[in-house]
């Protein structure tokens, strides 16, 4: 929730593509779509953890596949309704399939995956840090 009373979420499914999307109701419940996750899947598809927001209102998440790789991405959100994939997960030492929310820490992001690391696809996932943002 922002300072406005704005609450922001996702879903996993649903857009343009049925790809997901990044949401904002107001405070008398209006709905508003901040991003849809496309159908090139290249900014991700299919949402996978939760929102955080900074002090500066830029939210950040992740996705369970899409990105140059197919594997997940790592994504920002900022206020004017941008969007940057700050990582696009390849399935081999960085990891694949991010798995939950990610945690800002210091101009840090930490998440973890659900699959990949030391031993690529067959391994058993990892703990990333990205930054600073």
């Amino acid at each position: 929730m922002d300072s406005g009373g704005n609450l922001y979420g996702t879903t996993s499914y649903g857009g343009v593509g049925s790809n997901g999307v990044v949401f904002k109701i107001d405070p008398p419940g209006n709905e508003t779509v901040l991003l849809a996750f496309a159908e090139s899947q290249a900014n991700g598809s299919l949402f996978g953890g939760g929102l955080i927001r900074d002090p500066a209102g830029n939210l950040y998440g992740s996705t369970d596949y899409g990105g140059s790789h197919g594997y997940g991405v790592v994504f920002k959100l900022n206020p004017a309704g941008t969007e940057s994939v700050l990582h696009g997960f390849s399935g081999g030492s960085d990891g694949a399939y991010p798995a939950t929310a990610l945690l800002l820490y210091n101009d840090h992001l930490y998440g973890t995956t659900f699959d990949g690391g030391l031993d690529g696809l067959d391994g058993y996932g990892l703990v990333f840090e990205l930054g600073p943002q």
